[in-house]
């Protein structure tokens, strides 16, 4: 489906698995829904869907579902794909969540985010090319920032931090500057 021209792509239940870039480039799609066959998904299946508003999963599947369009791990606990033209402009990771997958919020229009306590990592280029972003708030105590996990956002993007905390306290490639 590389470089497709659909908007909606219905995948049949017999689908098992999604590969590396299966959906990259499709410009138009803005929706799509897992079937309870699919149990694994490729690195950057949905990568540069600037169209994406949506990702749905039927409530059998064993590995995967999705919170109010955005792709999670069945237990909750990694946040796999935020659409990128998901509307709003501000997202709260939901608590329980501890990994943040890398690209997970690649090209999103959000410009405030807030991490719950419980996040732990956060992959390499988690938030790749969000111009948009303006800050992205640290609510736990543990997080790490994997490489270029803020690649491409704006020169006057800020991480807030608990108080207790300095930026030191946090591995992360990201220059300690943007830290508040």
């Amino acid at each position: 489906f590389k470089n497709c021209g659909a908007s909606t792509i219905l995948i049949p239940s017999t689908v098992e698995s999604i590969g590396d870039q299966a959906f990259a480039h499709c410009e138009a799609l803005s929706s799509i829904n897992l079937p309870t066959s699919t149990v694994s998904i490729g690195d950057l299946a949905f990568y540069d869907c600037p169209s994406l508003t949506n990702l749905t999963v039927d409530s059998g599947n064993p590995n995967y579902q999705s919170i109010d369009g955005v792709l999670f791990s069945k237990d909750g606990t990694e946040l796999i794909r935020y659409p990128a033209s998901k509307p709003g402009t501000t997202y709260e990771v939901p608590e329980g969540v501890t990994h943040i997958f890398p690209s997970a919020f690649m090209d999103s229009q959000l410009v405030q985010v807030t991490l719950p306590s419980t996040a732990e990592h956060i992959g390499g280029r988690a938030f790749y090319n969000n111009s948009d972003l303006q800050s992205v708030t640290v609510t736990g105590d543990v997080v790490t920032f994997g490489v270029d996990a803020f690649y491409g956002t704006d020169d006057n993007f800020i991480i807030e931090h608990p108080p207790e905390h300095s930026p030191e306290d946090y591995e992360t490639p990201t220059p300690e500057d943007r830290f508040v």
